[in-house]
This record gives C-alpha cells, sequence and structure tokens, in this order.
C-alpha cells in the first residue's frame, strides 16, 4: 500500500489536452506516460483498482496494458479478449436458432427470450471492455485524469479507493461462482437450459461433452455480466471518493477565495472526468437498464404461472437467485450514477 502513496500533484497540471496529453509546468506530456516513462499501468490509481482489473482480464473482458508498448503480455491479453468477444457474439448468432415460426406466448417463449436476452447482454458488456481497451477513449486517460486530481502526498483517497474495490471485487467473485454453480446444475441435472444446446440435441450421442462444452460457455457469460458491471460502480465509487474530497477541501478552507484559481482548474477536471465516464459506459448503462427490466418481468412472470418451476427446489432457488441478482445488477448501476449526481450536485 506504501507505492500507493506516490501521487501526482495537481498544483503543477496545467492543462489536459483532448488528446490525453497533459501540459506540466508548460510541458506538454505523451498521454500514456506519466513523469515521462511511466506507463499507466504504473500508475497508483490503476495499481489501486488492480483487483478488478484482475478479475476482468482473467475473463478476457479487455486487456489493460500499457497501450504504447508491444510486450508478449500485452499482444497476449489482446488476442485472448478478441478471442472471447468473438466467441460471446457467435453465441449470440447461435441462440438465435432457438426461436421457430408460430411460437406462441408462454413458458417456453419466455424462456427463450429470457436466455437469448441474457447473452446478448453479457456480449455487449464484452464489447464496451474490448472498446475500452482496444480505443483512446479510453481507459488509460481516465486512469491518468484521475491520478492527476489527487494531492501529493495525500493517500487517503487512494486508500479508500483501494479498499472499496476489494470489497467490490470479492463480492462479484463470490456473485460469480454462485450464479455458476446454479447454471451447471441446471445444464448437467436438468433439461431446463436443453435449449442452449443448439444445434445439438439432448439425445445427440455426445451431449456430455456438449454440456461441458456449453457449461465452459456459461462461465464466461456469467463472467461477462458480473465483472464489467462491477467495474463500472468501483470507477463510480473512485469518482464519488474525489468529489467529495473536492467538496470537503473547498468548504474547509479558510483562505479559498485567495486559491480560487486552483480551485476552478481542480473543479473542471472533475467535471471532465465525469463527462469521460459517462462517454466510456452510456451505451452499456442504457442497454443494461432495458435488458433487466425486460428480464425481471419475464422471469417473475414464469415463477408465478408455470407450476413446473416448483417441482425442484434447487430450481426455484436458482430462479429466485436469478430475480434477486437481476434486481442487485439494477441497483448497482442506478446507484453508481445516482450518488454521482448527488455529489456533483453538492459542488
Amino acid at each position: 500500500m506504501d507505492n500507493l502513496a506516490a501521487v501526482g500533484s495537481l498544483s503543477i497540471v496545467n492543462q489536459i489536452n483532448p488528446d490525453g496529453t497533459t501540459v506540466i509546468d508548460g510541458n506538454v506530456r505523451d498521454k500514456t506516460k506519466r513523469n515521462g516513462d511511466t506507463p499507466f499501468t504504473q500508475t497508483p490509481v490503476y495499481k489501486a483498482i488492480l483487483p478488478m482489473l484482475w478479475s476482468l482480464q482473467i475473463w478476457g473482458q479487455g486487456f489493460f496494458m500499457d497501450q504504447g508498448r508491444c510486450s508478449p503480455r500485452s499482444v497476449i491479453g489482446r488476442v485472448y479478449s478478441s478471442l472471447v468477444l468473438v466467441i460471446l457474439w457467435l453465441n449470440v448468432g447461435r441462440m438465435a436458432l432457438i426461436f421457430a415460426e408460430g411460437e406462441v406466448s408462454g413458458f417456453l417463449l419466455f424462456g427463450k427470450i429470457i436466455v437469448f436476452a441474457w447473452m446478448f447482454l453479457c456480449a455487449l458488456n464484452g464489447l464496451v471492455m474490448y472498446r475500452l481497451s482496444h480505443t483512446r477513449l479510453s481507459i488509460d486517460k481516465f486512469f491518468f485524469r484521475l491520478q492527476h486530481l489527487m494531492s501529493k502526498g495525500n493517500s487517503t483517497c487512494l486508500h479508500l479507493v483501494h479498499s472499496r474495490t476489494l470489497v467490490t471485487t470479492l463480492l462479484s467473485w463470490i456473485f460469480h461462482l454462485i450464479n455458476i454453480s446454479f447454471i451447471g446444475y441446471l445444464v448437467f441435472y436438468t433439461h431446463m437450459l436443453d435449449i442452449a444446446l443448439i444445434p445439438a440435441t439432448p439425445d445427440y450421442k455426445h451431449i456430455k461433452a456438449v454440456r461441458i462444452l456449453v457449461m465452459a460457455l456459461y462461465a464466461y457469460l456469467s463472467a461477462a455480466w458480473v465483472f464489467p458491471t462491477a467495474f463500472l460502480f468501483t470507477l463510480c465509487l473512485a469518482l464519488y471518493i474525489n468529489i467529495s474530497k473536492f467538496n470537503s477541501a473547498f468548504k474547509e478552507d479558510k483562505h479559498r477565495l485567495l486559491q480560487m484559481e486552483r480551485y476552478r482548474t481542480w473543479h473542471g477536471h472533475l467535471i471532465e472526468l465525469v463527462d469521460l465516464t459517462d462517454d466510456m459506459f452510456s451505451m452499456q448503462v442504457a442497454c443494461t437498464l432495458l435488458v433487466k427490466i425486460l428480464l425481471e418481468t419475464l422471469t417473475l412472470y414464469n415463477m408465478i404461472w408455470y407450476p413446473g418451476l416448483s417441482s425442484d427446489p434447487l430450481v426455484v432457488l436458482t430462479n429466485a437467485f436469478w430475480l434477486t441478482s437481476g434486481f442487485a445488477v439494477l441497483t448497482t448501476v442506478a446507484v453508481g450514477g445516482a450518488i454521482i449526481n448527488h455529489v456533483v450536485s453538492n459542488i
């Protein structure tokens, strides 16, 4: 944690250009470097959020390496992330085959819509994370801008961000493991997810191998569902902590009138960071809200009106978990935006 205390001083940052470069004491610094030679992956802010970034990279949800260096690790991360993204979207195309002409409204159709919409949302989350890693919109710019807002020698914000990240990452892993455990039960011991076997059928000679492949796919889908949303919430917490720091510093500074230019610059950089975060995640937030509301409605309908779901206690528990987790995802997205709006309104 000691290395988290080495934070760039706000007072020497005169300007952050649109292309991501910074002007420090009149000198233009490269957008992927700090102090002229440090990649953004070595910044204290990046290290504070590293547990969540590791979790994302394990499941191919982004490759947060130094974009300016073609190291073997960076190349492997990019290839792995690209492969996962392609598989997720090919799976969406495969699942489109589950719909047949002339299907009547009811449990089976709603179940197909639930599975397809959830897989589409997972693939979209993967696309968002890949975009953040691959483009200069981008996550390295976020880390540098947040880094420059920290006060030199004051590690309070970094320690808070790091501790909140650890808690969020731990809860995300628990959530993910519970989810794939329930899915594993449905895949191997029931016929509820047999639609996900398409184009294979339950009487296929090598159906056990197919179920194992589908289970592996579900593990990546679950990760794409859980960790990008948790990552968004982590960044919202980081923003909240730093904006709160600005508010308290401004209110407690008895000589703030003598430092209005410093506070004006600080305020401007905070607003730029909020706008950048909105650009990074607006598509994901909008689609998550729309798809999850649809999924919650259909899941609740099936639980109420389909008696077959109540025949197996584990199936009942699984659907209850999915219903609850859906509300948890909606709450996470909503709360992440709400805390930012609340703290910004107090500036």
